[in-house]
């Protein structure tokens, strides 16, 4: 029989051991936050996915973004020709831009959005986001509302 003293260090030495090997690591996998497309605060409101404060958070930060970095034209034709026929808008100091129509917005808390313009391929039933990304109307991953479905239609029709 081992005396006492060497089956407590040889105890102690296998504990430390366990410790030495390499450990599992639990990789958490998130599900992606929802998105929608939403063409007003209302609208984001009345899908009751995030709060009323939320919504216009988003809906605001996705205005701002848009009179910021949307492109600038001099004229309508200028616009159209860039855009295409019928996505131009005026702004209030005389010049042109991209028409926005509608807000992507990340449903989470605090919210994350970005404005969406008319798709400029023909017969797209989406929009585009402001890196020229297409946006489908039809991806079962978004929550669209009804009335961005009802605007992305009329988009395929645009010439």
């Amino acid at each position: 029989m081992l005396p006492l003293r060497t089956m407590v260090i040889a105890a102690v030495a296998s504990i430390a051991l366990v410790g030495c090997g390499k450990a599992e690591e639990k990789k958490v996998v998130k599900a992606p936050a929802e998105k929608g497309i939403f063409v007003s605060t209302n609208d984001c409101i009345a899908a009751g996915k995030i709060p009323e404060e939320a919504c216009i958070k988003a809906v605001d930060t996705a205005v701002l973004l848009h009179e910021k970095k949307a492109a600038a034209y001099k004229t309508m034709q200028q616009c159209t020709k860039v855009e295409g026929a019928d996505r131009c808008d005026q702004t209030v100091d005389g010049q042109y831009r991209a028409r926005l129509q509608a807000f992507l917005i990340t449903l989470t808390v605090p919210p994350a959005a970005e404005p969406l313009y008319p798709a400029i391929a023909k017969k797209t039933i989406g929009f585009r986001s402001p890196t020229q990304k297409v946006i489908d109307a039809k991806d079962d991953t978004l929550i669209v509302s009804a009335s961005a479905m009802s605007l992305a239609h009329d988009n395929a029709k645009l010439p």
